[in-house]
């Protein structure tokens, strides 16, 4: 009787979240500002699968999806699904079973890029890397008139920066994975001890720290990308500039870490931490002041 109870208040709640969250998607479908939210459909249905079982989420994933298919078309509603069924199944298993939150956070940036790329591959006749190309090209015509009050040759700009886009996007997709499964890990583990699911310890951004081999996984990887130079058909240059911009946004996640770390020992009040923390996140050469500090502290663990 109690186990027949509790799956029937486990049905429930997956109604419940297929109903939320299908709405959620809609609205971020129809008002394209809302659209990056939707990096956050995974939360729910990891809440789920930690809070009960996988088959729960997975009924709750599949009503959404029928939902959305209606709503919004079945390829779109594909499309969801396989942006939200991996990460859920890694992520909620992983939580459940209390692994690190390094472990966990890297285990599903690595599915939620594979993911991504997988997605990409489906709609390759489409050619996603064009359409997006097209439209940075449309976005940036409109500024020409901008550009050329800075005495700058618009079309060359504007081209050179599309061209510049297309070549760091796979490093660009990693990132947002990385932010993604960051963001969806920390709101899940909230709302697991919100509601007294699981009292695992929401260990602050300050605390954040990368192994201790990653700067020698780091070097070799460099290594190895600068080997690539002897390898003929491949683009090698695109290849060494995607690893950097990804190992520069690893390490600017530390050093972000590390300031935090410094702030908040220093007793600054809360509201000027978060302030401070925007500013270093939006200014370009602060970003690159960070990355090196956080190399710094992977190397010598300042903070220990």
């Amino acid at each position: 009787m109690r186990q027949q109870a509790f799956s029937k208040r486990a049905l429930i709640e997956s109604s419940l979240i297929a109903g939320i969250v299908s709405i959620f998607a809609i609205i971020g479908a129809i008002i394209p500002l809302l659209s990056i939210l939707l990096i956050l459909l995974p939360v729910p249905f990891i809440f789920l699968t930690v809070r009960h079982k996988f088959i729960y989420s997975f009924l709750s994933i599949i009503i959404t999806s029928l939902v959305l298919g209606i709503f919004l078309g079945i390829i779109y509603s594909f499309f969801i699904l396989l942006m939200i069924v991996p990460m859920t199944i890694v992520m909620g298993r992983y939580i459940k079973k209390e692994k690190e939150p390094f472990f966990v956070i890297a285990t599903g940036t690595m599915v939620a890029t594979i993911s991504t790329f997988f997605i990409i591959q489906l709609v390759g006749e489409i050619n996603i890397t064009q359409i997006m190309a097209d439209a940075m090209r449309e976005v940036l015509a409109n500024q020409q008139e901008m550009l050329l009050s800075f005495n700058l040759t618009a079309a060359v700009e504007v081209e050179n920066m599309i061209n510049y886009f297309i070549m760091l996007l796979p490093a660009l997709l990693v990132i947002q994975a990385t932010v993604s499964t960051f963001a969806n890990y920390y709101l899940c583990i909230a709302s697991l001890r919100r509601f007294a699911v699981k009292n695992i310890k929401l260990s602050e951004f300050s605390s954040f720290k990368l192994p201790k081999n990653i700067v020698l996984g780091a070097s070799i990887i460099f290594a190895l990308s600068f080997l690539t130079r002897y390898v003929e058909g491949l683009y090698h240059d695109a290849l060494i500039m995607n690893v950097v911009v990804i190992f520069a946004f690893i390490f600017f996640m530390q050093g972000l870490a590390f300031i935090n770390y410094y702030m908040k020992k220093m007793k600054v009040h809360k509201a000027l931490r978060v302030i401070l923390t925007i500013t270093v996140v939006l200014v370009g050469p602060i970003m690159t002041v960070t990355s090196f500090i956080g190399a710094i502290d992977s190397i010598f663990d300042i903070r220990k």
